[in-house]
């Protein structure tokens, strides 16, 4: 096709919208094709769409900042990893993680303390290091930290741990 062609045709083509289109979308658009292949169309673009799509994960969350994290928990610590052992429930097992408390900055742990994950999104200690640990208190009164928690190793803590001195301090 040469330029005065490609040019006839697009002035024929504002005239005529459907002949710029492949014939089968011209066949769609214009009802030829029936209702039962439109469908099988869909379901197969649908289909491609959910078969690529990475799953979704319950556990995947954005940490807001440290003040949030301290403010919703109820023990704020520094804590060593001791220990391990698989605590176990009907139906499944989970690590609890044994440490021991260097620093406590909110809430009365001391000592040594056993520290369950949560049970959808758990936190994976090391079998060694310190930790800046942000947990909660089951019913039961046990000690639980969730991955989305802001606890972290202490080396990668720095802004929880300048906060959470700050408040001890009384400048937060």
């Amino acid at each position: 096709m040469n330029h005065t062609d490609w040019w006839a045709r697009v002035v024929q083509a504002r005239t005529e919208r459907e002949n710029l289109l492949p014939p089968r979308v011209w066949a769609i658009t214009h009802g030829i094709v029936g209702s039962g292949t439109v469908s099988r169309i869909a379901v197969a673009f649908f289909a491609c769409v959910f078969a690529f799509a990475s799953p979704a994960s319950p556990c995947r969350c954005g940490s807001g900042p440290a003040f949030g994290a301290y403010a919703a928990s109820d023990e704020v610590f520094i804590g060593r990893v001791v220990g391990r052992r698989e605590e176990r429930a009907p139906g499944f097992a989970f690590p609890a993680v044994r440490l021991r408390v260097l620093d406590t900055f909110k809430g009365t742990v001391t000592g040594d303390v056993d520290v369950l994950p949560d049970s959808v999104c758990p936190f994976h200690f090391e079998v060694t290091g310190d930790y800046f640990v942000y947990a909660n208190l089951d019913p039961e009164g046990r000690l639980i930290v969730a991955q989305c928690s802001r606890t972290n190793r202490v080396e990668h803590a720095g802004a929880d741990l300048a906060y959470a001195r700050g408040v001890a301090s009384g400048k937060s």
